[in-house]
């Protein structure tokens, strides 16, 4: 069977990368073959261009100074890190011809399955709108489109936004959320009956990352504290020192972006196999991301999920969902290492193989 993917399968994010190859790898080790549909989606591209500063009228002359001279000064090493995404995307994501949005929303697809997912797709927080692309404006050749773990990351929406989920959900033969929160919000809004499934990465067991781990060469001999960045919050800083300081660790850091101040901890230039073996490798693990978190648990890691207030849907969701709330954490007065490091991870992995198989279950109807 010739399947299909559109997802963010092009941006330059740990979660973003992972969750597509762990996807494909499940549908290609079925027997299908399996491509990502290569869309350019203008905000995702925009996003992680090598050169990303522009004159901003907003704002004083200086400040635009600062600005440039930031990125003058970074551009090295932000190339350095797109570079490390790109070989990722060129050996384990295979891609289709190229497509832009009006092509897509006009050209007949040749396949026989479209997933559409995961990750944020269905979001309009950072792309300004909902994608008419990701919403299934498309046209499959004699084929079906098939919602598999899309995100929103969005508690409630405007009534026009309900109005355009409603039209927009007709779109597909087969419908999922990632989150139990989304699936509700989506049942409210439409009457019908959504399904919670995992991200991929959680469909993935540790040993589906084995070539992943084995590619790198980033993993250090001694003992350390990984910490993973979405963003800049000082609460994260804070509790993984904490955590560091008790363990007698190193700390190891990497995130979603480069800054300008080249802290010798902050690994910038690091691609989506990095971050796995670092994960798999690391004493403790600190992260403010819900694929942090998810690997974490993937690979029964001791850990802390910093709930950071409006961006904390996914995780918490995901940490009630297996029973482990109580490592979700959100200022350093909460850090007690010692009432983490021995997670009854056999309670965890019973409950997270329920529900891989019932995610399981929905992709093979998908496939029938």
């Amino acid at each position: 069977m010739k399947i299909g993917i559109l997802t963010f399968h092009r941006a330059h994010n740990y979660g973003a990368m992972l969750q597509a190859f762990a996807l494909r790898k499940i549908l290609t080790d079925k027997g299908h073959d399996v491509e990502f549909i290569s869309y350019r989606q203008p905000k995702i591209e925009d996003a992680y261009k090598a050169w990303i500063w522009s004159f901003d009228r907003s704002h004083s002359l200086i400040y635009n100074i600062k600005s440039l001279v930031s990125n003058l000064l970074t551009l090295y090493r932000r190339i350095k890190r797109r570079n490390a995404f790109n070989l990722f995307l060129k050996r384990f994501l295979p891609e289709s011809q190229k497509y832009s949005k009006e092509e897509l929303l006009t050209k007949d697809l040749d396949y026989d399955v479209v997933f559409f997912g995961s990750d944020q797709i269905w979001t309009c927080r950072f792309m300004g709108a909902f994608d008419d692309v990701y919403w299934g404006d498309v046209h499959v050749k004699n084929g079906r489109r098939v919602a598999y773990a899309p995100s929103m990351e969005m508690k409630t929406v405007s009534d026009v936004e309900e109005s355009y989920i409603k039209n927009h959900i007709k779109n597909f033969d087969q419908l999922s959320a990632r989150e139990t929160n989304l699936s509700e919000l989506l049942e409210t809004v439409t009457g019908l009956s959504i399904q919670t499934v995992v991200d991929p990465t959680l469909l993935c067991k540790k040993e589906d990352f084995q070539l992943l781990i084995e590619s790198s060469k980033r993993v250090p001999s001694e003992p350390y504290v990984l910490v993973y960045h979405v963003g800049h919050f000082p609460q994260v800083r804070e509790i993984s020192q904490k955590v560091a300081n008790q363990l007698h660790c190193r700390i190891i850091e990497i995130g979603s972006r480069v800054f300008l101040h080249n802290d010798s901890t902050y690994k910038d230039g690091y691609g989506p196999e990095d971050f796995v073996a670092l994960i798999a490798n690391a004493t403790f693990v600190v992260s403010c991301s819900f694929h942090g978190t998810a690997f974490s648990v993937n690979f029964h890691k001791p850990f802390y999920s910093i709930l950071i207030s409006g961006l904390d849907t996914r995780a918490i969701s995901f940490l009630t969902q297996v029973g482990l709330l109580r490592c979700g954490i959100r200022d350093v007065g909460e850090v007690d290492v010692q009432s983490v490091m021995n997670i009854d991870y056999v309670k965890v992995e019973a409950r997270l193989e329920k529900m891989r198989r019932t995610s399981m279950s929905y992709i093979d109807k998908a496939l029938k």
